[in-house]
């Protein structure tokens, strides 16, 4: 099974947007970078949008592509796009498929559990900072 996925890291100042998916959901319990499928004819700007609304209450700006992982879990092959995103309008609010949110620093991304596909973003935002 190949999934095409987005994810938005939103910055807030100096914080950035992290989530923890529910644990009735593929890697329930991780944090990540909210995001989720595209649906059909959905534009990646477009299904960043929606996703990001439906979890957080958050309106954003899709900036650009950040970075671009395939990861092949045992059960699936995932392509991420991560786009830096800023905020538009909203307060951020526990919504579809996550149990929790965080605003953290760059140097605080260590100390949370993110799935194996985001290792490489992580680093990435880790050497910026």
């Amino acid at each position: 099974m190949s999934i095409e996925v987005v994810a938005a890291v939103i910055r807030r100042g100096d914080f950035l947007l992290i989530t923890r998916r529910a644990g009735n959901r593929h890697l329930g319990g991780y944090w990540e970078f909210p995001g989720g499928k595209l649906n059909d004819g959905e534009s990646k700007e477009q299904g960043l949008q929606r996703e990001i609304h439906e979890e957080t209450g958050l309106q954003i700006r899709v900036n650009h592509l950040l970075h671009t992982v395939e990861h092949d879990y045992t059960e699936r092959f995932v392509r991420i796009h991560f786009f830096d995103c800023s905020v538009l309008a909203g307060d951020s609010e526990i919504g579809d498929g996550i149990t929790e949110l965080k605003w953290v620093r760059t140097d605080e991304l260590g100390q949370y559990a993110f799935p194996e596909a985001n290792r490489p973003l992580l680093e990435i935002l880790q050497r910026v900072e």
